[in-house]
Formats: C-alpha cells, structure tokens, sequence
C-alpha cells in the first residue's frame, strides 16, 4: 500500500506532466506515478513478464539499415522478373514480415523500431526500382549532355 496526498489543493507542486497528460487527463500526483512504478516492478516479479528494453542508437541504425537494403534487394528481384506487381507483393510480405518480428520482440521484452524500418525498406524499394528501370535512360541522358558540353 501506498500513501500519499493526490489532493491539488494540498501540494500543488507534487503534480507532473505525462504522456497521458496532453489529452483528457491532468497532471499525475506523485503518489500515482510511484504506484505505476511499483505495480510495473511487482508484475515483472511475481508475473514474470519481462521489462521493456530497446536497442543501442547504433542497433536501431543497424536495424533500419537492414530492412533498407532488403528493399534495394526488392526492387533488383522485382526488376529482373519485368513484373511491378511483383515489387508490391515482396514490399508487402517483406513489411508483414518486419511486423511479425517487432512483434515476437515485443512479446519477449524488447521494443524495435518498426516505422521507421517499414518507411525505409518501402521507399528504397520503389526507388530503387524506378531508378534501375530507368538507369538507361539517365546514362543516355548524361551521355547526352557530356557530347554537347564539348
């Protein structure tokens, strides 16, 4: 049990700003935060269920870096089969893919980021599937313009 005073009246200082605090709620009295805190660290215990971690910075860039060269990978498998519903189809399974393993993560404790993971690997796949199916065309163009500067 935990006591403390959640009265405003009493001690308005002991009243702190959350994420919860931008919508309909108030500020949370200190008492309140310290019992999260508690419950949180009792249900890790007795429950068994893992505390939240997360990757290094570098992890994460690793991480978002990996899906965005599985892209690049994407649009060179989609390009050499000549089919742009196909480089829907692998972006698609590669993002279910992605979320399934942020999930599985998630379920053992470890948060990963999926957004900026998805965003990447879509992006550089339509990308660089534009780009590789229109690379003779840029060449030709640069070609072009190389002979009318000399």
């Amino acid at each position: 049990m935990i006591i403390g005073v959640v009265a405003p009246i009493s001690n308005p200082t002991d009243y702190f700003s959350t994420p919860y605090s931008k919508g309909v709620l108030p500020r949370m009295s200190g008492v309140d935060i310290q019992a999260q805190m508690t419950s949180q660290i009792l249900s890790a215990v007795l429950d068994k269920r893992p505390l939240l971690s997360s990757l290094s910075e570098i992890g994460e860039g690793v991480w978002v870096v990996i899906w965005s060269l599985a892209g690049s990978g994407i649009a060179i498998a989609s390009l050499s089969n000549r089919n742009s519903f196909l480089l829907f189809l692998y972006t698609g399974m590669c993002i279910f893919i992605l979320s399934l393993i942020c999930f599985v993560f998630l379920l053992q404790g470890t948060w990963i980021p999926l957004v900026p993971s998805a965003i990447s690997l879509f992006i550089n796949s339509l990308s660089g599937w534009l780009l590789l199916k229109h690379w003779s065309q840029i060449a030709n163009l640069k070609i072009l313009q190389n002979k009318n500067n000399t």
